[in-house]
């Protein structure tokens, strides 16, 4: 019981979280329209890419971007899986070695090479890759959100400047001074 109610005090924020856009924006209807194009919400964007790593670029409509989040993220789990899968084996093969118990695997012969100390020094080199996997999965996680949010912000952007500024390059010549260059007017609106 107790754990249908947390599930529920998890899922009631999650629901209002994603239906107050909708309920502000059927409030706005109502109103006087403001603008015939709706505006790009950058929080929404951050959302969608809280909840589902990819959804804020196609929302942002950069869909070149997802296989590029898909792609860190894959990678950065498949380094985290592969080094704590070899740190387990050279940490249980040293357990094996030094505290021998009844129930214990057998050693592994494909490590017999290896001395006790050499067996050490690699598992704290799987552990530390393991846990700087950790930290590039979470970079790549935080970045994909920052960069949803910052192509909300920009995505109306080129539109809005293109009708304010404008740059002209042309071909100058000047017989009085003998030269020849080029013209840059800068226009802005």
């Amino acid at each position: 019981m107790i754990c249908l109610i947390s599930k529920f005090a998890i899922l009631i924020p999650l629901i209002c979280l994603l239906t107050c856009p909708v309920i502000k924006s059927h409030a706005q209807d109502s109103e006087e329209p403001n603008d015939s194009v709706p505006k790009h919400s950058p929080k929404k964007a951050a959302l969608l890419s809280t909840f589902l790593p990819g959804a804020g670029q196609a929302y942002n409509k950069k869909y070149w971007k997802m296989p590029i989040v898909y792609g860190g993220l894959g990678a950065s789990l498949y380094f985290i899986i592969d080094n704590n899968k070899n740190y387990r084996r050279f940490r249980q093969e040293y357990i094996s070695r030094v505290n021998p118990k009844p129930g214990d695997p057998a050693p592994d012969p494909a490590l017999s090479a290896y001395r006790d100390q050499d067996l050490i020094t690699i598992q704290d080199t799987y552990r530390r890759w393991r846990d700087m996997s950790y930290i590039a999965f979470g970079l790549v996680y935080v970045l994909q959100i920052v960069d949803a949010s910052v192509d909300a912000h920009f995505y109306d952007w080129e539109t809005k400047i293109n009708e304010d500024l404008s740059l002209r390059i042309a071909p100058h010549s000047s017989l009085a001074t003998r030269s020849f260059g080029l013209k840059f007017s800068l226009r802005i609106r």
